[in-house]
């Protein structure tokens, strides 16, 4: 085959790649935009820096043992990190719960009926708590049960205020609308107290936190210099470098992971 003939069959590609591109891609482009809704929200660049931190920390390694391992780390924080954006996002704070009390009482002291309340109170609170208010509510219209309501909004979540919150509605819809609201009362002022208590240790939380962070940005940084300095990047780049090499950083991402959860487990004992 000549020079001109694979230039010809290289432009004859490029004319059908521009000809077809909208036809090739839209597949594609569907695929993308489906993907974004259902993940976008749960995405931000903050969950992204560490694990680009590990591909550049591969990047400058050059060892095809290292590179694959640190590749490796960063895949495992990026999962991570997602799945803790997700979970996050699907977390019901108290702060939340409290809105929708408030909302829920100034619509019941309006208009006392629990249904009619709550369903006006789902109106002006977001995130996953709507969506549970929605459910009970349309769970009632559809049944005429509040039984039923009740019972499907205390499936959907553990969230033990919640759960509370689910009795004081049963309780709602055989007393009167003068008990129901001093219950209502009460039930906010206890609800305050806890979210003045999760401020509270959140405040004395950030202070363990920032240190955390310091420590590990001095560990980056020293494994940085590591693998810039030619000289320092050849000592781990051995059989026994690499061994130690990787050891040293399972420990450190393990021991980050573990002080994480402990400080997470803390803020849920709370709530």
């Amino acid at each position: 085959m000549t020079t001109v003939q694979i230039i010809a069959l290289i432009a004859a590609g490029a004319l059908l790649i521009l000809a077809f591109a909208d036809d090739l891609t839209r597949p594609l482009q569907r695929q993308a935009r489906s993907l974004r809704s259902r993940y976008g929200k749960y995405l931000n660049r903050s969950l992204f820096v560490q694990p680009a931190i590990f591909g550049l920390l591969a990047v400058l390694m050059r060892d095809w043992v290292l590179t694959s391992f640190l590749l490796a780390a960063g895949g495992l924080i990026a999962y991570y990190r997602i799945r803790q954006s997700m979970r996050k996002a699907n977390e019901i704070q108290v702060r939340q719960v409290l809105q929708l009390v408030v909302s829920f009482r100034g619509a019941f002291y309006l208009r006392p009926a629990v249904f009619t309340a709550l369903e006006e109170a789902g109106k002006r609170i977001e995130g996953a708590l709507k969506e549970l208010v929605r459910i009970a509510v349309e769970s009632y219209f559809i049944t005429s049960s509040p039984q039923r309501a009740f019972d499907e909004f205390r499936k959907r979540t553990d969230n033990i205020l919640l759960h509370q919150f689910a009795y004081i509605l049963e309780m709602g819809e055989e007393t009167s609308s003068e008990t129901m609201l001093q219950v209502l009362d009460s039930f906010l002022a206890r609800l305050r107290s806890h979210e003045d208590l999760e401020r509270q240790v959140e405040t004395g939380l950030a202070g363990v936190m920032s240190e955390i962070r310091f420590m590990q940005g001095a560990f980056i940084f020293v494994m940085i210099v590591v693998a810039v300095v030619p000289v320092l990047r050849s000592g781990w780049t051995t059989l026994l470098g690499r061994m130690f090499y990787i050891i040293l950083v399972s420990i450190a991402i393990a021991a980050s992971y573990y002080i994480e959860r402990q400080i997470l487990r803390l803020k849920e004992q709370i709530q």
